[in-house]
């Protein structure tokens, strides 16, 4: 006795629905994502050869240059080097008491008894983590920077 032999159907996932949905979604990421910048300020910051991360949340003082002087700015208000200890004390007042960062961001250019002065204030105000951060230069050797 012989049996027909039934045609196995192949299973087949039809994916092109699924495929314009992904498209869609990319699509939607791509449009909504929004990327963080420095409101404002123009600085040409100095180059690194190593890499740190920085974490946010940190007081930052920006000193950059407005023609030949230097401009101090405290959380992206311009102050004076006379008013910036009363200011940095009480916004440092506002953090941990283990960890009060300072970012100083100086261009630069600034002449470095205007960082120095930055930093000395800094210090006196109660800061326990004082940061310099650079520009990262990819493919240098770190054995340039002796």
């Amino acid at each position: 006795m012989q049996f027909k032999r039934r045609l196995k159907k192949d299973a087949a996932i039809d994916i092109a629905s699924l495929v314009d949905i992904v498209f869609l979604l990319l699509l939607f990421f791509v449009v909504t994502t929004t990327f963080r910048e420095s409101p404002g300020l123009n600085m040409d910051l100095p180059e690194t050869t190593s890499e740190a991360g920085v974490r946010l949340k940190e007081v930052v003082i920006r000193i950059i240059l407005e023609g030949d002087d230097a401009a101090i700015f405290l959380m992206e208000d311009k102050v004076s080097i006379g008013e910036l200890p009363e200011r940095l004390k009480t916004l440092l007042a506002k953090q941990d008491e283990e960890d009060r960062s300072v970012i100083v961001e100086a261009d630069r250019n600034v002449r470095f008894k205007i960082v120095f002065d930055v930093l000395d204030i800094a210090r006196q105000s109660g800061a326990t983590n004082i940061t310099f951060p650079a520009i990262f230069k990819r493919g240098e050797a770190a054995a340039d920077s002796r």
